[in-house]
C-alpha cells in the first residue's frame, strides 16, 4: 500500500505519507498542519466500480462506469494528482495511472493487469503491479516502459514501490508452487523475507534514513501473523491466535504503525498497531478492512472500508473517529489509498 512510504513513504512518494522525528527524520515529511487529504478507490452506480478519488471528501470519478474500475493508491506532487489503479475493457483490466485525470493505459488489454502503487521522482513516474500471462509477473513501469521482476515460471506480485536516487524498491510475494514467499526487490534483484514454508505477503514499503521497512503476514498453524521486516529482519505484531493481515505501515521516530485487519472468528475487524499495541476500529459486527495509514505528528489517519450489512463502505478514520467520505445515496464504495498534502 498502497502513503508516502508509505504506500508506501520516504524520500519518495507513496500510498501512505510517513512522518519522523529528528533522531530518524524523513526529509520530505513536513510534521505541520495537514491541508487536503485526498482518499482514492472506487464507487458503485449499482452496475459497476467507477475508479474515484476524494479531496476533502469531494468525489471525483475518472471513469465513467461502463465497465469496473479501482484505484489502489494516490499521491500528490507540485499540484499534480497521481492515481493508479486498473479499468475493465470489457473482457481484460487493463493496468492504469492517471495524472491529473488523464488515464495512461500501461498494457495493451490482452491480459489481466493491475496496477498497485506509485512513486514520483521529478519527472519520472514509477508504478508498480503485475499482469498475467501464463503466470502473474511483477512488473514496474518507469513513465510507461515495463520491467518485469520475476520471469513467469511462478505466480508473482508487486504490490509496493518506493525509489531512492537510482534505487528502486518493491514489496511483493512470490509463490514456491505450495506458498507466497514474502519478497523485496531491489533493482530488479530479489530477497526473498521469508523461507516458503508458510505462506507470506509483503504488502507495503517504507523507508527511513538507510533503514528499508518492509510490512506483510505470515502464517503460523494457518493463521495470519501481523509482520513487518526491519532491514529483512522480522518483528511479529500479532501472537497468531487470530487470523491477522497487515497491508500497510507508517513509521515516526521509533514509533511502528501498522494498519490492517484481524479476524474474531467470524469478521474481520479494522485494526491499527502502534508498537505492537493493538486498535480496533471497527466492532467486527460486519467485515472491516484498513487498507493504508498515514501519521503526521500526533494525528492517526487511516483508510479502509466497512460493509454495512449489504455492501461495503469507503471508511476513513482520523484517531480512530470516522470522517464522512461517501455520500448516503452511493450503494458501494471501498478506500485503498491515501495522501495528505501540508
Amino acid at each position: 500500500m498502497k502513503t508516502f512510504k508509505i504506500k508506501t513513504i520516504l524520500i519518495v512518494l507513496l500510498v501512505t505519507i510517513l512522518t519522523v522525528s529528528c533522531d530518524e527524520e524523513d526529509p520530505n515529511i513536513n510534521p505541520q498542519t495537514e491541508s487536503d487529504v485526498y482518499v482514492c478507490g472506487y464507487e458503485n452506480n449499482g452496475q459497476n466500480e467507477i475508479a474515484t478519488y476524494w479531496k476533502n471528501g469531494v468525489a471525483t470519478h475518472l471513469t465513467d462506469g461502463t465497465n469496473g474500475a479501482y484505484l489502489n493508491a494516490i499521491i500528490v506532487v507540485d499540484n499534480d494528482v497521481y492515481n493508479v489503479g486498473f479499468e475493465s475493457n470489457g473482457t481484460k483490466n487493463v493496468a492504469k495511472y492517471w495524472k491529473n485525470d488523464i488515464a495512461t493505459a500501461l498494457t495493451n488489454g490482452n491480459n489481466n493487469a493491475y496496477a498497485t502503487d506509485i512513486s514520483v521522482i521529478g519527472n519520472d513516474a514509477y508504478v508498480v503491479g503485475y499482469e498475467y500471462e501464463t503466470n502473474a509477473v511483477a512488473k514496474y513501469w518507469k513513465n510507461g516502459v515495463a520491467t518485469s521482476l520475476s520471469n513467469g515460471t511462478r505466480p508473482a506480485f508487486g504490490n509496493a514501490i518506493i525509489v531512492v536516487g537510482s534505487d528502486v524498491y518493491v514489496a511483493g510475494y512470490e509463490f514456491n508452487g505450495t506458498n507466497g514467499i514474502a519478497t523485496l526487490w531491489k533493482n530488479g534483484v530479489a530477497t526473498y523475507l521469508t523461507n516458503g514454508s508458510n505462506n507470506a505477503y509483503a504488502n507495503g514499503i517504507t523507508m527511513v534514513g538507510n533503514n528499508v521497512y518492509v510490512v506483510g503476514s505470515e502464517d503460523s498453524n494457518k493463521k495470519g501473523v501481523a509482520t513487518y521486516w526491519k532491514n529483512g529482519v522480522a518483528t511479529s505484531i500479532s501472537d497468531g491466535t487470530k487470523n491477522v493481515r497487515a497491508i500497510a505501515m507508517s513509521v515516526v521516530g521509533s514509533d511502528k504503525y501498522v494498519a490492517g485487519y484481524e479476524n474474531n472468528g467470524t469478521k474481520n475487524i479494522a485494526t491499527y498497531w502502534k508498537n505492537g499495541v493493538v486498535t480496533s476500529l471497527t466492532d467486527g459486527t460486519n467485515h472491516a478492512d484498513a487498507t493504508a495509514i498515514t501519521v503526521i505528528g500526533n494525528d492517526v489517519h487511516i483508510v479502509g472500508f466497512e460493509n454495512n450489512g449489504i455492501n461495503n463502505v469507503a471508511r476513513y478514520w482520523k484517531n480512530d473517529t470516522v470522517v464522512p467520505l461517501v455520500k448516503n445515496t452511493v450503494i458501494a464504495s471501498g478506500a485503498f489509498g491515501m495522501f495528505i498534502t501540508q
